[in-house]
């Protein structure tokens, strides 16, 4: 099953950042510069494994987790100076039907 997961960076400091870059399980994009205010939004897809295909590879007994966890998101950024920083989020759960 192929999951659309939407990412939406907003700069809401008061200064232009730099080097802006997200990372998440399985994909990473380089935004660039977002000036205070600015918002980007990316999508990815992830594909979620059935339980026949996770039993394929870790045995009979293996199942797919429901729900279905997705790492966390991290966006990396550059000030003005140079100094790079990087803000966390927390990890997210799909409910799998």
């Amino acid at each position: 099953m192929n999951v659309t997961i939407q990412y939406i960076v907003t700069n809401n400091g008061n200064n232009t950042v730099y080097n802006v870059q997200i990372n998440s399980q399985g994909y990473s994009q380089l935004v660039g510069t977002l000036n205070p205010g600015e918002s980007r939004t990316f999508t990815s897809q992830l594909y979620i494994p059935t339980d026949a295909e996770v039993q394929q590879d870790f045995g009979p007994n293996s199942t797919v987790s429901n729900p279905f966890p997705i790492g966390g998101f991290s966006v990396t950024y550059n000030d003005s100076n140079g100094a790079r920083y990087t803000v966390l989020s927390n990890s997210i759960q799909i409910n799998l039907s």
